[in-house]
């Protein structure tokens, strides 16, 4: 007599599947023999499942899965079912268009990350709220609100949590018109990047009289304080700290030719405070230059004019653009150290 030992050979579910990052799916085959379950991932090697011998399996990471089946008599493999991960939505920020605060009957709208196949649910202290199921939610109660975003796979996260108070209108954001780095003589604008019905402008902590806009124009260094106050009586202030400087300047010139037009000229600038030296070759050519503290320096350099601009850490304020110029000799000629950039001719 002959007996056949049929053998299955499909996983279910039907692979290749789409399960949501972090979610586990259960994989099986057909119960009532033997099993060893096989990995493999981005075209590495298959290898065995250690201690997975039953015939389902519990998994979260993507790739591609298969079982050795067998009895006594007979061994077959299954086909080769592929895992794939679906990103969770990313609720990463909520986004009050307002500042995150209200006094009487204010409210503050909140924004989510918006996509057509994203669902919403808001909630507020971890209660879900009844009809907030919109991209946007208007808070105006004091809280913590969240919302849990879905796409339509049912793969769902929950935002970090938005704090929404009415002690004041809070902390006010203030920008520059540039860095927080001028140089001495120039202007800065700083301005309130939200609208108020008052507004009143301190420096040090001292009143300025008549400076009540959203914006003002300043030209000295220090601490400049913004009170604010909206339509329902709700207060608020902001700070920045303005720097007004003097642009770097050279203190000493190092100018080495080039001797033979073997591309070894060299500059090395000193200037009297750190800095940040960009320099153009001839043409116009971007160099890269070695720059320490007060100093930079080009090296191997070919005969033409090369031009710098030095600024100060951060940005702002910077010397005006000038040109240094490496000329081509005849001979060797010693390294010569002068102790300011200008001179006359025949002058030593």
């Amino acid at each position: 007599m002959i007996t056949n030992n049929y053998l299955p050979k499909a996983i279910t579910p039907a692979l290749p599947t789409r399960n949501c990052k972090g979610v586990n799916v259960q994989i099986s085959v057909t119960p009532g023999f033997s099993y060893q379950w096989i990995y493999s991932q981005n075209g590495a090697p298959s290898s065995f499942l250690p201690g997975i011998n039953s015939n389902t399996y519990t998994t979260n990471v993507a790739g591609n899965y298969q079982v050795r089946i067998s009895n006594i008599h007979c061994e077959v493999y299954t086909n080769i079912a592929r895992l794939l991960e679906q990103p969770l939505p990313s609720p990463n920020f909520i986004f009050p268009t307002s500042p995150p605060s209200f006094c009487g009957l204010d409210s503050v709208k909140l924004e989510a990350n918006k996509r057509a196949d994203y669902t919403y649910q808001w909630y507020k202290d971890g209660v879900l709220i009844p009809g907030a199921i919109g991209d946007s939610i208007y808070g105006n109660g004091v809280g913590s609100y969240s919302v849990v975003i879905s796409d339509s796979l049912n793969c769902n996260s929950t935002s970090p949590p938005q704090l929404v108070s009415n002690a004041s209108v809070g902390t006010i954001p203030l920008s520059l018109s540039a860095t927080s780095n001028f140089c001495i003589g120039d202007t800065a604008i700083i301005s309130s990047l939200y609208s108020f019905s008052n507004y009143q402008w301190y420096y040090n902590g001292n009143l300025i009289a008549g400076a009540n806009s959203s914006s003002i124009s300043v030209d000295s260094s220090g601490q400049y304080t913004l009170s604010v106050t909206d339509a329902t009586g709700c207060n608020g202030t902001g700070s920045v700290i303005v720097n007004f400087d003097s642009p770097p300047s050279i203190t000493s010139t190092v100018v080495l030719p080039d001797p033979c037009n073997s591309s070894k000229g060299k500059i090395k600038l000193l200037f009297d405070k750190p800095v940040v030296v960009v320099w153009t070759g001839p043409g116009g050519t971007p160099l890269a230059a070695t720059s320490t503290g007060n100093e930079s320096e080009l090296l191997n350099l070919a005969a033409g004019w090369y031009t710098y601009t030095a600024s100060l850490p951060g940005g702002g304020c910077s010397a005006a653009v000038d040109s240094v110029e490496i000329i081509a000799t005849a001979s060797f000629i010693p390294e010569i150290t002068t102790n300011n950039t200008t001179g006359c001719q025949g002058q030593i």
